[in-house]
C-alpha cells in the first residue's frame, strides 16, 4: 500500500465526511487500528455523541476504490450514508456485562493460531489442532453486512464471576444448538450458485470434495469443535478424509480414496489462501487427515511422512 497516500486519504475522509452528516446530530469522528484475526485493520469510528454503540467503517477497500477512480466525494457520502441509515442493534451495556443475560449469545470462533498472538491475547483463547479457539457474544445482527459480534475479554470473564471452563463449555452448547453444522458436496454447491451442471464444471471434484461449515455459513469452521462433526461426515462420505482449513468460515473434506497426497493437498491450500482469502479469514496453511476408527484429527507432517496432533 502506498502509505504517504494512503495517510493523506485518511485525513481527507475525517475532514470531509463531517460535511456529509447532519450538523445538529453531534457526531465525534475517530480513527482507531482495530485487532481482528490475523490482520490490524485501520479503521473509521464514528458516534453520535448520545449513542452507545459506534458504527464502524474500514478503510483499506475505500483507498482501493479511491485509488481506481471513484471521487472522494462518492466515498464520503456513502459512509455518511451508512452511519445515519445504521439501526444499531438494541443491546445495552448491561446485557453484556450481566453473564445470564450474555449466556445464551456465546458463540466460538476458530480462528488462525499462526502469527496471531496479539489478537489471541485480548481475551481467554484455547489451542485446537487446527487453530485457536476464542469466544464471541453474537449480537445477532449486522451494520452494512459487517459481522458485530463482542469479544468476550479477560476483563468480561472476571466481572461474570465464572471460570474459563465453564465459558467454553457454555459457549460450545449455545454455539451447537444455535449454529447447526451442514454438509453439502461441491457440485450441489456450484449448481446451486450457478445454476448449471456440476459435471460440466468439476468433473469428479464435484462428488469428491465436500463442504461443512454452520447454517448462517459465518465462523462456520468451529463447527469443527463439536464433538460428532467429523463422525458423521465419516457416515456419509463411508471412508476417512482429508481436512482443508479453506478460511474461518468452512472446511473442505476430500476423501482420501482420490489420491492426493497431502504435499498436493498443502499447495493447494497455500495457494488459495495466497491468492483468494482475505488474511483476516484465513484459518491454516496445512492439511488435516480426519481417522474414524481412532475418532482423531491429525496435522500433515509432509517432510517426515508421519502424523501428529
Amino acid at each position: 500500500m502506498r502509505e504517504e497516500e494512503y495517510s493523506r486519504f485518511k485525513s481527507m475522509v475525517m475532514a470531509e465526511v463531517e460535511e456529509h452528516l447532519p450538523r445538529d446530530e453531534h457526531y465525534e469522528i475517530l480513527t482507531s487500528t482495530v485487532e481482528k484475526n490475523n490482520k490490524s485493520l485501520d479503521a473509521l469510528m464514528i458516534r453520535q455523541k448520545s449513542a452507545i454503540m459506534t458504527p464502524t467503517i474500514y478503510m483499506e477497500d475505500y483507498f482501493k476504490e479511491f485509488l481506481s477512480g471513484r471521487s472522494m466525494t462518492e466515498i464520503c457520502r456513502e459512509i455518511s450514508q451508512i452511519v445515519q441509515r445504521a439501526e444499531i442493534p438494541p443491546i445495552q451495556i448491561e446485557s453484556l456485562i450481566d453473564y445470564t443475560k450474555v449466556k445464551d449469545k456465546l458463540r466460538l470462533h476458530l480462528v488462525s493460531k499462526e502469527n496471531n498472538q496479539r489478537y489471541l491475547e485480548q481475551g481467554p483463547y484455547r489451542l485446537d489442532t487446527m487453530g485457536a479457539v476464542v469466544v464471541y457474544a453474537d449480537m445477532e445482527d449486522s451494520i452494512a453486512g459487517q459481522y458485530l459480534g463482542t469479544r468476550i475479554t479477560d476483563s468480561l470473564l472476571k466481572g461474570y464471576g465464572i471460570t474459563e471452563n465453564q465459558l467454553f463449555e457454555d459457549a460450545l452448547v449455545q454455539t451447537r444448538m444455535n449454529q447447526p453444522f451442514t454438509f453439502q458436496s461441491m457440485g450441489s454447491l456450484v449448481e446451486e450458485m450457478t445454476g448449471a451442471p456440476a459435471d460440466a464444471l468439476l468433473g469428479d471434484a464435484g462428488t469428491s470434495m465436500y463442504i461443512i461449515t454452520n447454517r448462517d455459513k459465518l465462523y462456520g469452521a468451529a463447527v469443527s469443535l463439536y464433538p460428532d462433526t467429523f463422525q458423521k461426515a465419516r457416515e456419509m462420505l463411508g471412508e476417512d478424509f482429508y481436512v482443508l482449513p479453506s478460511s474461518v468460515h468452512e472446511l473442505l473434506l476430500i476423501r482420501r480414496s482420490i489420491g492426493h497426497t497431502p504435499s498436493e493437498l498443502r499447495w493447494m491450500v497455500r495457494e488459495v489462501n495466497r491468492e483468494q482469502v482475505d488474511p483476516g479469514e484465513r484459518l491454516s496453511n496445512e492439511v488435516f487427515e480426519y481417522r474414524g476408527k481412532e475418532n482423531q484429527l491429525l496435522q500433515c507432517k509432509i517432510k517426515e511422512r508421519e502424523w501428529e496432533r
